[in-house]
């Protein structure tokens, strides 16, 4: 009986085995597939990212996107077929090559007969999937991505998903080629009826799971062609650089004008950071595709076919009036291409490890994960060189959560391992916080910590929800290579930040100068000492980190700059878009985009209730956008005021954050003198064509490939192109950058080896000016240094070679050399006059422009040519070229009389002539006895411009002395006027701080007084220019021996009833000393200061104070009023109307009313003809 009772339960437990397994070879092939992942394989062709782990049960896994994602992976391999009952795949054993995803939206709203009782007749099995395996190739990972809506009737039911997954597995093994693998994988999107975004979150889940190339396809299509994937991905390997574009079949059916098919590789989402805008729920994303990288990296090839059945009839409906919107995206987002082209073309930059931006990761919210993400992304572009550094702890990692970006409002407990893995792949160092400092710093400090890695010189503090940004790089770069000394620095570029001291996300340092400020204590240790005092909010550590450095820090404040240790930006906004978190901003779309959905609820509500039918084969509401209303309040009147112009000119004298350079500007070739090509650029009656293809342009397709022929070896040649504020193309950033890429590519290729080529772009704050706009680039090249400047058109074709050397030698030959003009012969244009020309930096040093302001158009080729003669100004026979005029005339004439062009050239040839004797008799060592102070403490143009200005006049007009320009190095001044300066003979005087904080800054030049070299020195502004009238008074001062110690000047009515009057006396050092009873100046006005209420103090109660002291020893040279007490007359009979102390403009130009006072109330007795 035992043996017949064994048998028995024997043969029972083999039936329920078998039974078993046979339930288990069935299930095994409708379940998530487990194997690969569980065994921790790690796929060998996604660039390093293994897949994510899916040992949890299938369908349910939440996704960064706020998606659910459920898949199936189905592989293939080289291995003879099984037999029944084996398994259908061997994961362990996979070697495909490279990575695909095939992403597309699918719904199953408005499903033929009701229901899909029948999967199988879904487009996606009947037309998609049954004509991949036909065309798939061998040796490749495939990954379907299908994203639907979140209310889908079929698609939500875990139950639908897991039927599709099993016909995939089964079709797929049997159908497919043995030796690629396949898989399929859900994404649920949070929201309905926006096909482009469900789309876009399938690529962004594709490429947090490392995939490298993407194909955008639709579920009704059926592949023709064989070998497509080959095909695309060698198209995308041709462009320059390689894979940075987008590429389509050939199809039948849909728009056939674009892109409605798109294959692209990750390095898509690297540029844009999204597959597709957020703008476009709908329609224009194929559109958009197509256009954004447009001229040359966008191809529909004609040998891969498909056909768009439509078999579910047609699903979108265009939106109306949207154009201008989608062209405005185009152009955004063609910048961020041609950027990132550029910066591949030279290969990046290799990261150095003592440059540092660091970011903490501690929140695993989308804005959180994704921001860092995405600042990954942009490092090589926007900081090329430096290294990201994200700090996190890994209690927070969770392997295989599958975490999404896209869903704003989601918030999972754990930041998926993808997201790190993404990090590392796009170069970032990812830090491991141990678990003891997380206890006592708070999360948002951790980046804090980079204070105390040894190998790092300069870190910066950016937080996740920010985008790093080519204005902040801009902020960086100037407190870096300026000569600014200060140890931290912080942006305010938002007027919420006004009253902020220390902003977190916001602020840098350099880390040695940090550490001494800290006591040389690490950053870790004092933030956990002051745990308890801060109460673990951030604000309170940054307080405390504000007070041991609030003595070496500088603000760069875009709102209110005026602060102390406050500077302006040195870049102009170009949007409403600003350094710091864009949190607020990403709150309001969110508004936005569930203030659409209510409404389409609403209406959808209102059909229901209206019993309105639905129309059967369209799937999605297609949102109406209408076209954005763009005004600008910008406009140029040509007002002459004084303010007025000097604010127009500031963007010249701060103008080389404005510039865009070529690569081959820094390249390091012993060069021959530096020639400036400037001209004035415009796209004014331009075709639309030249939006696409700059080459169609004059500059290129004339004047460089002439130029390239004709250019000799061994210089620096460096374009200056000015073009108007509203130019159509021009304004725009991404022209201009696509301009430099043309420009470099080009200049690369064609023109001699052995010399530097590069371009910058002169925004000018007018309007339909020429002659204006020429100005303007001709003074940007002489203040970055230029030395030989060309004036040349565009519309130019250049004929003769080594026209370099001739036209520099006829410079040279002039006596004294280089003061003159030289031109080309030309066809085309009035050839009566020099229409070229070509001049040497001393052209600028004698007028103080390149062209007079009074000519806004023509005659400033007249007046070159004029101004020079007799014997200054040639012609040269032996350099030729055409001027073409192909673009026609594109500017208006002002007509000017005849006298007054012949009055300007008369004044100033005069100056040439002065400038010629001078320099043909040598130029006077400047003797530090005798001494002329100005302060510069303003970036006004006026200002600036008006330092230099005296600069250049000073060996004219006051030969032998010396100028003296007293500053702060934490004023505002650009780098490059400082040079300027210095190459001009002028001495720059930097004072200290401590200085700054008690003496006035108009007040820094009579510290003059207190040198001891100094024996006489005069005070004078900036806003003035020196003359040949006050260098007739001082001399006569001097040479008459006049017993008085201090001189002052009075030349205006303005001036009558002053007495010292600031920018218009000057004094005997040791005279003045002892009237000052000894003390310094320096004593004397901090003194006064203190007893008086501080740095508040006017400026004229300082000026009294010192009139007291001085007045029984001065002498007043007064032109207007000379018979008062101490007064004597001018030495020099006046000049037309110029007088001492005369304020001028940036552009040289007077106060129109000071002509009106003088002839009012000249007084011809006060004047001598010496």
């Amino acid at each position: 009986m035992w043996t017949t009772m064994t048998c028995g339960k024997l043969m029972l437990y083999l039936f329920l085995c078998e039974v078993i397994l046979v339930a288990i070879v069935y299930y095994s092939r409708t379940l998530t597939l487990r194997t690969s992942s569980a065994r921790g394989q790690q796929h060998p062709v996604t660039s390093g990212l293994p897949r994510p782990n899916v040992d949890q049960p299938p369908i349910t896994n939440r996704n960064v996107n706020g998606a659910e994602l459920a898949e199936t992976n189905h592989e293939r391999h080289s291995h003879p077929r099984p037999t029944a009952g084996g398994m259908a795949f061997h994961p362990n054993e996979t070697t495909c090559k490279t990575s695909v995803a095939i992403g597309l939206a699918i719904t199953t709203r408005n499903a033929a007969n009701g229901s899909y009782t029948e999967l199988t007749e879904m487009p996606f099995f009947r037309s998609l999937l049954s004509s991949f395996c036909k065309t798939a190739s061998e040796r490749y990972d495939y990954r379907f991505y299908l994203s639907y809506d979140y209310n889908d009737e079929y698609l939500t039911e875990r139950s639908f998903r897991v039927r599709m997954s099993a016909i995939f597995g089964d079709y797929a093994s049997e159908m497919c080629p043995y030796s690629s693998a396949y898989s399929l994988r859900f994404v649920s999107c949070k929201y309905a009826g926006k096909p482009a975004w469900a789309q876009n979150d399938a690529m962004i889940e594709a490429y947090l799971s490392g995939i490298e190339y993407f194909y955008r396809i639709n579920d009704d299509t059926v592949m023709t062609t064989g070998n497509w994937t080959e095909r695309f991905i060698d198209a995308l390997d041709r462009f320059t650089p390689p894979r940075i574009g987008a590429v389509g079949p050939k199809h039948q059916g849909g728009n056939l004008d674009i892109l409605t098919y798109d294959f692209t590789h990750r390095i898509h989402v690297n540029i844009h950071g999204f597959y597709y805008p957020r703008k476009f729920p709908d329609w224009y994303a194929d559109r958009w595709i197509t256009s954004v990288y447009k001229p040359g990296r966008s191809v529909k090839l004609q040998d891969v076919q498909l056909v768009h059945t439509m078999d579910q009839g047609r699903r979108y409906n265009k939106t109306k009036k949207a154009d201008s919107e989608v062209e405005r995206q185009v152009e955004e987002d063609r910048i961020s291409v041609i950027r990132y082209a550029a910066a591949s073309q030279q290969e990046f930059v290799k990261l150095d490890a003592r440059k540092v931006i660091a970011i903490s990761l501690y929140n695993a919210s989308s804005d959180h994960t994704w921001g860092v993400v995405r600042n990954a992304q942009l490092m090589p572009i926007i900081y090329p060189g430096w290294t990201l550094k994200v700090y996190t702890n890994r209690s927070l990692i969770q392997e295989g959560y599958p975490n999404v970006a896209l869903d704003p409002d989601t918030i999972t407990p754990y930041i998926s391992d993808r997201v790190i893995k993404t990090l590392q792949l796009l170069k970032a160092e990812v830090i491991f916080v141990d678990s003891i400092t997380t206890k006592k710093i708070p999360p948002q400090l951790w980046s804090y910590l980079v204070v105390d890695e040894k190998e790092v010189e300069v870190f910066l503090i950016r937080l996740a929800d920010n985008r790093i940004s080519e204005r902040e790089f801009t902020v960086v770069n100037n407190w870096i290579n300026s000569r600014r000394r200060e140890s931290v620095f912080v942006i305010k570029d938002h007027p919420k930040y006004s009253n902020m001291t220390l902003i977190d996300g916001l602020w840098g340092a350099r880390s040695n100068d940090l550490r001494t400020f800290l006591g040389n204590v690490s950053m870790e240790t004092l933030l956990e000492q002051h745990e308890k005092e801060v109460n673990i909010a951030t604000a309170g550590y940054l307080e405390l980190i504000y007070s041991k450095v609030q003595d070496d820090i500088v603000f760069y404040d875009s709102i209110t700059c005026d602060k102390p240790r406050s500077i302006p930006f040195p870049e102009v906004k170009r949007s409403h878009s600003y350094i710091g978190p864009s949190s607020l901003c990403q709150k309001l779309a969110l508004f936005v985009i569930l203030s659409q959905i209510l409404i389409l609820l609403i209406l959808y509500y209102r059909r229901l209730s209206a019993n309105i039918p639905s129309h059967g084969r369209r799937r999605y509401q297609v949102t109406h956008r209408a076209p954005d209303r763009i005004t600008s309040s910008l406009s140029s009147n040509g007002n002459t005021d004084l303010q007025q112009q000097g604010n127009d000119y500031d963007r010249s004298l701060h103008r080389r954050f404005l510039t865009t350079k070529s690569r081959l500007a820094n390249e390091p070739i012993n060069l021959q003198p530096s020639i400036a090509l400037g001209l004035a650029i415009t796209t004014r009656k331009a075709p639309r064509s030249w939006a696409k293809d700059v080459t169609q342009m004059p500059f290129f397709h004339s004047l460089l490939p002439s130029f390239c022929k004709t250019a000799s070896d061994g210089y620096e040649y460096q374009f200056f192109l000015a073009y108007d504020y509203d130019d159509g193309y021009l304004s725009k950033r991404y022209f201009r950058t696509n301009m430099t890429i043309t420009f470099d590519n080009f200049s690369s290729y064609h023109c001699p080896p052995s010399s530097v080529y590069s371009i910058h772009f002169v925004e000018c704050g007018h309007t339909k000016k020429p002659a204006w706009a020429q100005n303007d680039a001709m003074i940007e090249a002489y203040l970055s240094g230029v030395e030989y400047f060309y004036r040349i058109n565009d519309d130019t074709r250049m004929t003769s070679r080594n026209w370099t050397e001739r036209l520099i030698g006829a410079l040279d030959r002039f006596i004294p050399p280089r003061i003159g003009v030289v031109g080309p012969k030309h066809r085309g244009g009035n050839l009566a006059i020099l229409t070229y020309d070509f001049t040497h930096r001393t052209h600028i040093d004698i007028h103080g422009f390149y062209y007079p302001r009074v000519f806004p158009d023509w005659y400033a080729d007249r007046w070159i040519t004029s101004v020079y003669k007799p014997g200054r100004s040639i012609k040269l026979e032996n350099v030729l070229l055409v001027h073409t005029m192909e673009a026609g005339q594109r500017y208006t004439s002002a007509t000017k009389a005849d006298t007054e062009v012949n009055g300007q050239i008369h004044r100033d040839r005069a100056k040439v002539m002065r400038y010629a004797m001078v320099a043909e008799t040598g130029f006077r060592e400047s003797d530090p006895k005798k001494v002329i102070a100005m302060s510069l403490y303003s970036n006004g143009s006026a200002h600036i411009w008006g330092a230099l200005r005296n600069a250049q006049l000073m060996p004219i007009m006051f030969p032998g002395w010396s100028l003296k320009i007293y500053t702060s190095r934490r004023s505002y001044i650009p780098e490059r006027i400082i040079l300027n300066l210095e190459r001009l003979g002028a001495v720059v005087v930097f004072l200290e701080s401590r200085t700054t904080k008690k003496i006035k800054p108009s007040l820094w030049s009579y510290l003059a007084a207190d040198e001891d070299e100094v024996e006489v020195f005069l005070i004078r502004r900036t806003n003035n220019r020196l003359n040949k009238r006050d260098y007739a008074v001082i001399n006569h001062w001097l040479e008459s021996k006049r017993p008085e110690g201090v001189i002052m000047i009075k030349d205006h009515p303005n001036h009558a009833n002053l007495t010292l009057i600031d920018g218009l006396w000057g004094a005997r050092a040791e005279r003045l000393h002892s009237l000052l009873g000894k003390s310094s100046m320096r004593n004397l006005i901090e003194q006064h200061t203190v007893r008086s209420g501080g740095n508040n103090l006017e400026l004229t109660s300082i000026l009294e104070y010192i009139y007291s002291k001085i007045q029984n020893d001065i002498v007043f040279y007064d032109s207007i009023m000379c018979d008062k007490p101490r007064s004597v007359p001018f030495p020099v009979l006046r000049q037309s109307y110029e007088y001492v102390g005369q304020e001028y403009n940036s552009h040289e130009q007077t106060r129109i009313d000071d002509k009106y006072n003088l002839l009012r109330r000249r007084n011809p007795k006060c004047e001598e003809n010496i």
